[in-house]
C-alpha cells in the first residue's frame, strides 16, 4: 500500500506539471493508484492515465474482488469515463453484486439512468438471487424503482428463498415502493416458507404498508383480523397496525371493531366447549378482547363524551360494535344460571360449592382434552321420583349421579367461565370513563352473586 501511495504522489505531481505519465504495468499497483482518484471523482486524471496505459479496467481486487466501476458507482463523471474505456457493467464481486446493485442500494437514480444503457441484463442477480429491484424496494428508493421497472426489470422476480421485490418492500415497511409495485401489477406471493408480504408488515407493525396491501387486495383485511388469534405475533405490533387502519375512516374503524367482536365471540364459545384446549383458547380470547378494547378507546370519538360512547344506553354506531359479543354474554349467563339452579336442586349451599371447586382446582389448566359437555336443558336432573313420593328404581343412585354430574360440571367449567367473565368485565370497562364501574357489570355481579363468590374463593 505504501508503494501505491508513493506512486500516486509521483503521478499527481507529474499530472500537475502536465507531463504525460503511465500507470505501472502491474494491475494490482495500478488499481490502487487509480482508486483514490476514482473515489474523489477526479475524472480528468483517471482519463489521462487510462489513455496511456494497458491497465485492465475490469481488474478485480481486494477481499470482495470488486472493480473500479463498483467504486465509481457513486461518482457520475468517473463512472462515465470508465464506461468509455469499456468497463464491464455486468462484472460481479464475490458477493454477486454489480455496479447496478450499488446504485440501487444507494438510490442514485441519476447515475442509474446512464448505467442501464450499458447493461445487458437489468435483472442480474447477486449470490442470494437478489436483483437491483429487490434492494431498491427494500431501501425505499422510489425513483430508482421506477427507473428499473421502466428499464424492464422483472417485477415478480423471486430470489433464492422465493422473496419477490414486493416482499422486500414489505419486510422494511416501505409503503411508497410497495404502492409503486402494486400499481405496476406486482403479484402478492409468499416466499418458499409460506411467509407473505402481509405477515412481514404485521410483524413489523407497518400499518401504512398494510393499508396499501389492503387497498389492492381487500381480502387481506380479514386475514389481519384472524391474525389476532396467532400467539406467535407480538400483540403490540398488531395493535399498532390496527390503530393505523382504524384511523383512516369511521367506517373502517367500525368494521375493524365489529370483526374483532365476531372473532372474540367465536373464540369465547370454543372456550366454553369442554373439548377445547383451555389454556390456548383462554389466551386467545383475552388477547383478542384486549386488542378490541384498545382499538375501541383510541377511536374517533372522545372517551369523555358519554353520548358518543353509549354510556347511557344510547344505541350509537360506536356502541353497536359490541352487538356480536351479546351471543357470548348470553351463553355465559345461561351457564351461570344453570350451575346455580342445579346446585339449588341438589341442596348445595355456597360452602358446598366452594369445596367442589377447590377439590379439583386447576383441572382445566393442564390442557388435557376432555369430552365435550353441552349445558343440559330444563329438567335434565328431574324425574328422579314418582308423583306419589315413591322412588323410582335406582332413585337414590340417580340422585347421587346427578350430584356427581353437577360437581363435574362446576369443576370443568369454573376456569373457563372465569375467563369469559374477565373478557366481559374488560368490554364493560372500556365503555366507561377511567375510574367508573360499568352499571351493567354491577348488575351482572348482583344477579350471579352466589356462584361468583365461589369462583372468587378459588
Amino acid at each position: 500500500m505504501e508503494r501505491a501511495m508513493e506512486q500516486l504522489n509521483r503521478l499527481t505531481r507529474s499530472l500537475r506539471r502536465a507531463r504525460t505519465v503511465e500507470l505501472p504495468d502491474d494491475n494490482e499497483t495500478a488499481v490502487y493508484t487509480l482508486m483514490p482518484m476514482v473515489m474523489a471523482d477526479q475524472h480528468r486524471s483517471v482519463s489521462e492515465l487510462l489513455s496511456n496505459s494497458k491497465f485492465d479496467v475490469n481488474y478485480a481486487f481486494g477481499r470482495v474482488k470488486r472493480s473500479l466501476l463498483h467504486i465509481a458507482a457513486k461518482q457520475k463523471k468517473c463512472m462515465s469515463k470508465l464506461l468509455e474505456y469499456s468497463a464491464d457493467v455486468n462484472i460481479c464481486n464475490n458477493e454477486g453484486l454489480t455496479a447496478i446493485h450499488w446504485l440501487a442500494v444507494n438510490g442514485r437514480t441519476e447515475l442509474l439512468h446512464d448505467l442501464v444503457q450499458h447493461v445487458s441484463d437489468v435483472d442480474v442477480e447477486d449470490a442470494m438471487g437478489q436483483t437491483a429491484l429487490h434492494v431498491a424496494c427494500q431501501n425505499g428508493h422510489k425513483t430508482t424503482v421506477q427507473c428499473l421497472l421502466d428499464s424492464g426489470a422483472d417485477i415478480n422476480r423471486p430470489n433464492v428463498s422465493g422473496a419477490t421485490p414486493l416482499y422486500f418492500a414489505c419486510s422494511h415497511g416501505q409503503r411508497d415502493t410497495a404502492q409503486i409495485l402494486l400499481l405496476r401489477g406486482a403479484k402478492y406471493l409468499p416466499d418458499k416458507n409460506g411467509v407473505t408480504p402481509l405477515d412481514l408488515c404485521v410483524q413489523g407493525g407497518y400499518g401504512e404498508t398494510c393499508e396499501v396491501l389492503i387497498q389492492y387486495h381487500p381480502r387481506l383485511f380479514q386475514t389481519i383480523i384472524q391474525m389476532t388469534q396467532n400467539e406467535d405475533l407480538r400483540e403490540n405490533m398488531l395493535r399498532q397496525v390496527l390503530e393505523h387502519l382504524s384511523q383512516q375512516s369511521e367506517n373502517q374503524y367500525l368494521k375493524i371493531l365489529t370483526s374483532l367482536a365476531e372473532v372474540a365471540t367465536t373464540n369465547g364459545h370454543k372456550l366454553l366447549s369442554i373439548s377445547s384446549n383451555y389454556d390456548a383458547q383462554m389466551k386467545s380470547l383475552l388477547r383478542i378482547v384486549r386488542i378490541f378494547c384498545h382499538v375501541f378507546r383510541i377511536g374517533p370519538s372522545s372517551p369523555s363524551n358519554g353520548i358518543d360512547m353509549g354510556y347511557n344506553g344510547n344505541k350509537t354506531p360506536r356502541s353497536q360494535v359490541f352487538k356480536p359479543l351479546e351471543l357470548l354474554w348470553h351463553s355465559l349467563d345461561e351457564w351461570l344460571v344453570l350451575i346455580a339452579t342445579e346446585l339449588m336442586k341438589n341442596k348445595k349451599d355456597s360452602t358446598d360449592i366452594t369445596s367442589i371447586l377447590l377439590k379439583q382446582k386447576g383441572q382445566d389448566q393442564d390442557g388435557t382434552s376432555i369430552p365435550a359437555f353441552e349445558p343440559p336443558g330444563p329438567g335434565s336432573y328431574e324425574n328422579l321420583s314418582t308423583g306419589t313420593g315413591e322412588s323410582k328404581p335406582d332413585a337414590l343412585g340417580g340422585k347421587q349421579e346427578a350430584s356427581a354430574d353437577c360437581q363435574d360440571v362446576i369443576s370443568m367449567t369454573a376456569n373457563r367461565l372465569s375467563a369469559v367473565i374477565q373478557a366481559f368485565y374488560m368490554c364493560c370497562s372500556c365503555q366507561m370513563p377511567p375510574g367508573m364501574t360499568s352499571p351493567r357489570f354491577i348488575e351482572f355481579v348482583c344477579k350471579h352473586d352466589e356462584v361468583l363468590k365461589c369462583f372468587v374463593n378459588r
